[in-house]
């Protein structure tokens, strides 16, 4: 229920925003996208693998893809996996969107590029 919320505001905000409830499910997105894949919002949890695994996948597909990982773990933790790539963002569980959009905008995500 709290993605479904999120993708809610998101789009409320302006952004295009493609739901996937797995990994396998994200990776098919990406393989089949329309447009250009602007950036990826990631749940360290999934039900089919770790959001540092599936992140490590997408940035193969899309290197400069830009990634916020969500997480209740702790960012220094997470930031082992990807060491100084500043196009990946860590934000801990639980949070707003208050608190997610500043990262899409550092990240380069803007509602204003969104296709």
């Amino acid at each position: 229920m709290l993605r479904l919320a999120l993708l809610e505001e998101l789009r409320s905000l302006g952004f295009h925003v493609e739901d996937a409830g797995s990994a396998e499910e994200a990776i098919d997105k990406v393989d089949h996208a329309a447009a250009p894949i602007q950036g990826a919002i990631i749940d360290y949890n999934l039900p089919d693998r770790k959001g540092d695994a599936l992140t490590a996948e997408l940035r193969a597909l899309l290197p400069d893809l830009p990634v916020v990982i969500v997480s209740a773990y702790r960012s220094d933790i997470l930031s082992a996996f990807f060491g100084r790539d500043d196009q990946v963002r860590f934000l801990g569980k639980p949070y707003r969107v208050e608190e997610l959009v500043p990262l899409l905008h550092v990240l380069g995500i803007d509602p204003k590029t969104q296709h």
